[in-house]
């Protein structure tokens, strides 16, 4: 292993809390450190939000890519709509059926509630797409997320987002919220 191996794989590991995307890196080839570990292939956050495949890397969905995404879709809203707002309107999130889709969704769940923001999460089971766009209108919440990679390879995942009125983010909604991700990277 080389020592710029070595560094990327500490990097990495300082930053994951999941054990199974740790264990992935820790046993990265050199060639896989150079792409998946090197911040500046970190997945890009469009119009459809994230969508990748799973696995260790910031060009993967993961916990930590999903908590990033997370902590800067909040950072945006505390400064579009402010504290109060978000304590009083909220989120909803919903996931599907996919391998990690629920373990997402709580992640996110987790970085919007210790922000104090009210958090609708669909935990019982599984939401079609539709229902979390849905109650973002009906509770007048500031947005959705849902979990989901819709028609994608079963190894992908997705974070979509929805705005307050209930449909995709559209540009330059999705600029913004991506400045806010990578201005709030640490966990």
């Amino acid at each position: 292993m080389t020592e710029e191996s070595s560094s990327a794989i500490k990097h990495w590991l300082s930053l994951d809390f999941d054990e199974a995307t740790r264990s992935e890196a820790s046993s990265f080839s050199p060639e896989e450190c150079a792409h998946r570990l090197d911040p500046h292939t970190r997945l890009t956050f469009g119009t459809a939000g994230l969508r990748a495949k799973m696995g260790a890397g910031f060009d993967r969905m993961n916990c930590l890519t999903v908590m990033q995404a997370t902590q800067g879709l909040c950072v945006y809203l505390l400064d579009k709509y402010g504290e109060k707002a978000l304590r009083e309107q909220g989120v909803v999130i919903g996931y599907d059926g996919r391998h990690n889709s629920r373990k997402f969704a709580h992640v996110t769940a987790a970085v919007f509630l210790s922000k104090d923001t009210k958090v609708y999460l669909f935990d019982k089971s599984t939401t079609c797409t539709p229902f979390t766009p849905y109650l973002v209108k009906r509770n007048d919440c500031l947005c959705g997320v849902q979990v989901t990679a819709s028609h994608n390879p079963k190894e992908d995942n997705g974070y979509k987002v929805y705005g307050r009125n209930g449909a995709q983010i559209a540009p330059p909604t999705d600029e913004e919220i991506s400045g806010r991700i990578a201005d709030n990277l640490k966990p």
